[in-house]
């Protein structure tokens, strides 16, 4: 007999932060905001029978929204078992559905903020990441290594992308701190 999925007992576990991120499929990214759900027994039941052995540990779940334009929520639970092995409890549409709704209803309630609220923050944090990414290699390629010695790690991560990117034609020069 296979266990049904209880959308209704899927609880976030709102004492762990949100963990944001960015994934990719074919040409897109888009970001990601994971969530670590409460385990309960129809969890644990479900991940029993698709590993095929009784789990009675602690195991840890996962589920992942996304901004991709064709799913708002990953089409799978993400679970790991005692032995830290990755697995997958796939969600059939109308369940990727309705698990969205009961994810966006708890955020409201706890956190005061939906999903597409929690994404948009996600946003923010994979173009901050990626604007890093973008001054660093800038600095890198042009500066090598000095670059860490010219400025402080502070003024490197407050540093606009168009500074950095174009930093020659507006005069990019060592900064003399008096050190």
């Amino acid at each position: 007999m296979q266990n049904k999925l209880s959308i209704e007992n899927i609880k976030i576990d709102f004492g762990t932060e949100i963990i944001y991120g960015c994934d990719q499929t074919n040409q897109s990214i888009f970001s990601t905001a994971t969530f670590k759900i409460l385990t309960n027994d129809n969890l644990i039941m479900m991940a029993s029978e698709m590993i095929g052995m009784n789990i009675t540990d602690t195991i840890s779940f996962f589920i992942q929204i996304n901004s991709s334009a064709n799913h708002k929520i990953n089409n799978f639970i993400t679970f790991y078992d005692v032995n830290n092995e990755k697995h997958a409890l796939n969600l059939s549409e109308s369940e990727q559905n309705d698990l969205w709704n009961v994810l966006n209803y708890q955020c409201m309630e706890i956190l005061g903020k939906g999903c597409d609220e929690i994404l948009d923050e996600a946003d923010g944090h994979r173009f901050d990441e990626e604007r890093r990414i973008m001054v660093r290699t800038f600095l890198e390629e042009n500066y090598g290594e000095n670059y860490k010695e010219m400025f402080t790690e502070e003024e490197i991560n407050n540093m606009p992308v168009d500074y950095a990117l174009w930093g020659e034609d507006v005069g990019f020069e060592k900064i003399d701190r008096g050190d």
